[in-house]
């Protein structure tokens, strides 16, 4: 009789051994060193409802979730990261009129759909802290500080700290008078505008594509497009993959909201001047002062506020304030992390040897308002402990779990 064998799914790996010892070390070292700074510890759900995390991602994280329908009826999904699932927990369980700082420390599994599976698994596991409460600039630095000496402190060196600013942007292409849709647009699009096969001539026609560019075409076609046009286009614009996810709003508003932005499009000297600014901004990284340089040069090129460079500039001199050793800081403008819900700094950590982020972060100042709460701004940052314990061990880095 043939014996029947139930296979791992793709994607998916069992850890065992040296790997599995080295990477629990990690992660209880992170962990333990986070609380050290003051981060209490915070357990959510892996299972969430699926609106929690398609309304903090604009949508991007649409066609990699693991979403189903649960055995009530409830459409939910495995989490695909923390940050939702604690702001969540956040509103439900604090006084948001209070003035109090909160920070919470978080670690366990995050489930991505990945189609480069072999490099990024669907499952993977984070450690990281969410600071709830502050807008200071010394916030910014603090999140910074631990994530970067969490790792050095481990045994980690010639690490490389990247800091961009997506409020910078935000604000520059105001300065363009774009409508809120091509501002969108383009910033969904920065890493389009920096992959070598395809670039700003890709962009364009993309944009004209989906008729944000006053064209004959596009204008006569206004009349006539229907809903499933509509609802193809607002997925191509927003990532978003998964119909299921576009009944959960009234189609026929998105459908006449659509048409009519067709029929009023942006600018078509100003989109085009907005997009060959941005595709040169984001070009710029590298050492701090000689990027700032450059960036107040170009601004000026296109007419632009210098001063619009200050949130970045005063960032990296508090900075300078704090204690971060074998990490050289770096500046790159460019820097659009995948979650649409960041609105000041963000950052990278890596290492020479590797090129897959370490750590990542930033700042999400509209995210508790979006998610049903107060106004209060908030940032944070998350490891990514597979990657870590592989560099440990290729390094040849003995983690002790209590070594931090």
């Amino acid at each position: 009789m043939e014996r029947l064998t139930v296979n791992r799914i793709s994607g998916f790996h069992d850890v065992s051994g040296k790997n599995q010892g080295t990477k629990a070390a990690v992660e209880a070292a992170l962990f333990n060193y986070i609380g050290l700074s003051g981060y209490e510890t915070i357990e959510t759900p892996i299972v969430e409802d699926v609106d929690l995390f398609l309304r903090m991602s604009g949508g991007e994280l649409a066609s990699q979730m693991y979403s189903f329908t649960a055995p009530g009826g409830h459409r939910v999904a495995l989490r695909p990261e923390f940050t939702a699932s604690i702001i969540r927990a956040f509103i439900d369980q604090t006084n948001q009129q209070t003035s109090n700082e909160t920070r919470w420390r978080y670690q366990g599994p995050i489930f991505r759909y990945e189609v480069q599976a072999t490099k990024n698994p669907h499952q993977r596991t984070q450690v990281g802290g969410e600071f709830i409460g502050n807008s200071n600039l010394v916030a910014d630095a603090e999140v910074l500080r631990i994530a970067s000496t969490g790792l050095t402190k481990m045994g980690l060196n010639r690490l490389q700290l990247n800091i961009g600013h997506i409020g910078i942007i935000r604000s520059i292409l105001r300065a363009f008078n774009l409508s809120e849709r091509a501002e969108l647009f383009l910033m969904r699009n920065i890493q389009h505008l920096l992959d070598s096969e395809k670039g700003p001539i890709w962009v364009w026609e993309l944009a004209e594509k989906l008729g944000m560019v006053r064209t004959r075409s596009n204008v006569e076609k206004a009349d006539d497009i229907n809903l499933m046009e509509a609802q193809n286009a607002l997925g191509e614009l927003l990532g978003i993959f998964d119909n299921q996810t576009a009944t959960r709003r009234d189609l026929a508003q998105i459908q006449e909201r659509f048409i009519g932005k067709i029929r009023n499009p942006d600018n078509p000297d100003q989109l085009r001047k907005a997009l060959d600014f941005l595709s040169e901004f984001c070009e710029l990284r590298g050492e701090t002062k000689n990027v700032l340089s450059d960036a107040e040069k170009l601004s000026t090129t296109y007419k632009i506020d210098p001063v619009l460079l200050d949130p970045i500039k005063n960032l990296l001199e508090v900075l300078e304030t704090q204690q971060i050793e074998n990490t050289e800081v770096s500046v790159n403008l460019g820097l659009a992390r995948g979650i649409a819900y960041y609105t000041g700094m963000i950052f990278e950590i890596k290492h020479e040897a590797s090129t897959d982020p370490l750590c990542g972060g930033g700042r999400y100042d509209d995210l508790v308002r979006a998610l049903g709460g107060g106004d209060l701004p908030a940032l944070g940052f998350a490891y990514w402990i597979e990657s870590i314990a592989d560099l440990c061990e290729v390094e040849n880095i003995n983690v002790n779990s209590d070594a931090i």
